[in-house]
């Protein structure tokens, strides 16, 4: 499965596809906060991207391809001042606790 879901977290891996959208909104909407690693994303479909921009998790781990970084800029600079100022700390092995 292209993204794994933790507890507090989302992992993105491989190619993110359509498929993967609407599990992706019910998670984010079942919590109030919540992490997204884009890390391990190879491609990620725009209906995934929608659902980000739409639900503005926390990105913890920003996508290798620009493009990408530059279509979720609002969130991840969101997400780049949560982080200069975090509350906690979340690596996947505490999410997945």
């Amino acid at each position: 499965m292209p993204i794994r879901f933790l507890n507090a977290m989302a992992l993105c891996e491989g190619d993110c596809g359509a498929d993967e959208a609407e599990p992706l909104r019910a998670w984010l909407a079942r919590r109030r906060t919540s992490l997204v690693d884009l890390a391990g994303a190879d491609h990620v479909h725009t209906a995934v991207v929608q659902v980000i921009l739409a639900a503005r998790p926390i990105i913890s781990s920003e996508p290798k391809d620009p493009f990408l970084c530059e279509v979720l800029g609002p969130v991840l600079e969101t997400s780049r001042s949560a982080a200069r100022h975090p509350p906690l700390k979340f690596t996947p092995k505490q999410a997945a606790a």
